[in-house]
This record gives structure tokens, C-alpha cells and sequence, in this order.
């Protein structure tokens, strides 16, 4: 069974494992490099959750819907939660050598 809940303004499904189907696709390797760096800038938690909520948005998009500022408001978020672990994770390690 699927589990759909709301983060911020986008959708996420909890994938019921018999119910997930695995995609496999073909990307040029500068491709993925990209999408690394797109993962890493906006903290997703791996290349597929990266690729769930691309494909979200764009069948969003395709169906009419107006989904570009939900998507830089969410990538902004994503950013901001990402300092904000950087920066106490630094703390954590500064911490931790004084003592």
C-alpha cells in the first residue's frame, strides 16, 4: 500500500515494496556527474530521490499544472535545511576536538 504524505509543497510516496517498480534508464556519465552535484547541493537523499520528484514535477507540469515556483520554494528549503546540518555538524566536530 502506498503512503502519501505532504512535504512542503510536493508530494512524496512511501513506496510499499511490493508495489515498487524498479526503471532502469541510460544517462550520459556527465549526466549523472550533474545530478550528483544536484543531489549533494539540495541534500536529496540519493540520485532516486532526486529522479521521484523530477519525474513529479514534470507530470505535474505536463498536466497543466503550474509547479515552477513550488519548485524553487522547495529547492530553497532543501538548501536551507542543509546549512543548518553543515553548521551543527561542524559545531558538533569543534565541540567534541575542545574537549
Amino acid at each position: 500500500m502506498r503512503k502519501r504524505h505532504r512535504e512542503g509543497p510536493v508530494f512524496f510516496v512511501d513506496l510499499d515494496e511490493d508495489e515498487t517498480v524498479v526503471v532502469s534508464v541510460k544517462v550520459r556519465k556527465k549526466f549523472v556527474e550533474e545530478m550528483d552535484r544536484k543531489v549533494r547541493e539540495f541534500g536529496f537523499s540519493s540520485r532516486s530521490d532526486l529522479i521521484r520528484a523530477a519525474i513529479n514535477w514534470f507530470i505535474r507540469f505536463m498536466d497543466g499544472q503550474e509547479v515552477r515556483q513550488e519548485i524553487m520554494d522547495y529547492l530553497k528549503k532543501r538548501v536551507e535545511i542543509n546549512r543548518i546540518v553543515y553548521e551543527n555538524q561542524n559545531m558538533s566536530i569543534l565541540a567534541q576536538a575542545n574537549h
